[in-house]
């Protein structure tokens, strides 16, 4: 489970690149266009930026939080196994 949650963090990551790219090209239209449809652009891609960040933050604390969760399971395994030896 925690390699699966590791993964889509890893997959997440790699599409930074790709926002990135729309952060720039997004730029480059609002040079280009009106003020009002400028605007539009920028709300877009403050849109996008936000929901990347807020996939990414949540994966990674998920991640965080399996990586707690195991290491206290195997912390009371291992506790168990002392008591019973």
């Amino acid at each position: 489970m925690l390699v699966c949650v590791q993964s889509t963090l890893l997959m997440i990551e790699g599409h930074r690149p790709l926002v990135d790219d729309l952060v720039s090209g997004g730029q480059e239209l609002v040079d280009v266009y009106s003020v009002d449809e400028a605007q539009r652009v920028r709300s877009d891609v403050e849109l996008v930026t936000s929901t990347y960040d807020n996939v990414k933050r949540t994966a990674r604390d998920k991640v965080h939080t399996l990586s707690d969760a195991l290491r206290a399971t195997l912390n009371d395994v291992s506790l168990h196994s002392a008591m019973i030896s």
